[in-house]
């Protein structure tokens, strides 16, 4: 071959190899005309400038990690994710929770993230190792938790201005028990005119009183935090105490005698009892605003407690079936790591949906009618904008939260339900029937916890707490 044939082909070849590699084209272009995509699934309401977002993210995705993204809206969330995994619609991304996260797991739905995760350090580095237990089934994580509040912990609020006007103090520090309300409820009686404790019969609250002893298992099966010993909540000797409780508070008129029947409690701050809520640092800033802007006091009714439910409640995972898994795991690298990226999902587009003011995020007029995603349920809100009216150190008391938690016994332990799971879900109807109206003291623990014990024995309780304490124990033994 003559010199100038070399010549000619080795230009053929090196222009062979750009165009396979990619090597001295514009990655926008390349991007634009292969049609890489990347299809995120979010549980919200579609809203006209979804669309525009997206592009606005893709301009930078195209540019850092070659892609586009498309956004997908979906109401009824729970309803349509199934049988879309189920079909051949392509998906890479896809917002869960804890609800259903494990059967999907095991159906071969989400990918295994253990290994991808190797390459994305900077996702991998963002959550202490405990928080990733959260969302692992088997030893092996399946999604990317949210950043965010991610302990559980409950409180009573109760009105400032009434707390000193009957010399009531509360220290911010102590986690008090259900008892040591009493004092407030009495005073709340006396006035003739406010709430007393707003619970409601199908609202039920005992979470906030089993997270003081128990570790949740599955669903109401709960593992004792002294002795390990799985049993349903309804069984133990704990929730037989707080049922009491209830029904004398009922007694005493602390809890609306018409508990079973109202659907709620009214909104006028003149009224206020006491509201039970779970907690994330700062949350009575907003609570104070929906109560005329009347102060509100958080009582701590629980410990901060790390829980599958907890680091689970957002989280988003790669679908097994995609196509682009190593690219989906770099755009929730950016996702999580780049604020530009996290607000633009966030917020929207500043100055169509939001305006800076004083550095802080203030939603222009019908903004969520025309972009909506939720903080809370997308990507890491520690490199988030605050919002106008949030305290500076909002974050940072977030992150002290979070760190200052301490961990659930059953923490990354994912039982295998499907030899019981009929089991559970009889349980699940006997509750249903009579635990609401037991938890809120509108009827007579004598005569309706012996039913309701009684209902949970013939649905096969104890078959369920037996396997679930098999499996747990031999957890805890690897």
């Amino acid at each position: 071959m003559n010199k100038k044939m070399k010549k000619i082909a080795a230009c053929v070849m090196a222009a062979a190899m750009m165009s396979m590699t990619g090597c001295g084209t514009d990655p926008a272009k390349s991007t634009k005309e292969n049609g890489e995509k990347l299809r995120v699934f979010f549980m919200d309401a579609k809203t006209p400038d979804v669309d525009m977002v997206a592009e606005k993210v893709s301009e930078i995705t195209r540019e850092k990690i070659g892609v586009d993204v498309e956004f997908i809206m979906l109401d009824d969330y729970s309803t349509k994710l199934p049988m879309m995994i189920a079909t051949d619609e392509p998906m890479d991304i896809c917002w869960t929770d804890s609800n259903n996260f494990a059967e999907r797991v095991r159906k071969g739905a989400y990918a295994d993230l253990t290994e991808l995760l190797d390459d994305v350090p900077k996702l991998k580095e963002l959550l202490p190792e405990d928080f990733w237990k959260g969302v692992s089934v088997d030893g092996h994580i399946y999604a990317i938790p949210t950043k965010k509040e991610m302990a559980e912990q409950w409180v009573c609020y109760a009105e400032e201005e009434f707390l000193k006007q009957n010399d009531i103090e509360i220290d911010k520090d102590k986690v008090y028990s259900l008892k040591e309300l009493e004092p407030i409820l009495e005073k709340l009686k006396e006035t003739g005119t406010r709430n007393g404790f707003e619970i409601g019969a199908k609202g039920r609250h005992d979470p906030m009183h089993r997270i003081n002893y128990f570790d949740v298992v599955q669903g109401d099966f709960v593992a004792d935090k002294e002795t390990g010993k799985i049993d349903n909540y309804y069984m133990t000797k704990k929730y037989e105490e707080y049922v009491r409780l209830m029904r004398d508070w009922y007694n005493k008129g602390y809890i609306a005698s018409d508990v079973a029947t109202r659907n709620g409690y009214d909104t006028d701050s003149s009224k206020k009892g006491i509201t039970y809520v779970s907690y994330a640092p700062y949350n009575e800033v907003q609570a104070t605003k929906y109560n005329d802007n009347k102060p509100l006091t958080p009582i701590k009714m629980t410990p901060a407690v790390i829980t599958n439910q907890s680091t689970c409640g957002s989280a988003f995972a790669v679908l097994e079936k995609s196509k682009n898994k190593e690219k989906a795991m770099e755009f929730l690298e950016l996702w999580n790591t780049d604020p530009e990226v996290k607000n633009l999902i966030t917020h929207g587009i500043e100055g169509v949906h939001y305006n800076l003011v004083d550095g802080k995020v203030e939603k222009v007029k019908d903004a969520t009618s025309k972009y909506l995603n939720q903080n809370w349920a997308s990507g890491n809100v520690f490199i988030s904008t605050l919002y106008a009216g949030e305290p500076d150190d909002k974050w940072e008391k977030y992150e002290e939260f979070n760190l200052s938690a301490t961990k659930s016994s059953t923490l990354g332990f994912v039982p295998e339900t499907r030899s019981i799971n009929d089991k559970i879900l009889a349980c699940q109807g006997v509750a249903a029937e009579f635990a609401g109206l037991l938890s809120c003291g509108a009827v007579d623990p004598d005569e309706y916890l012996p039913k309701l014990r009684k209902s949970l024995e013939d649905a096969g309780v104890n078959d369920v707490s037996a396997e679930l304490q098999k499996q747990y124990d031999e957890w805890k033994n690897k």
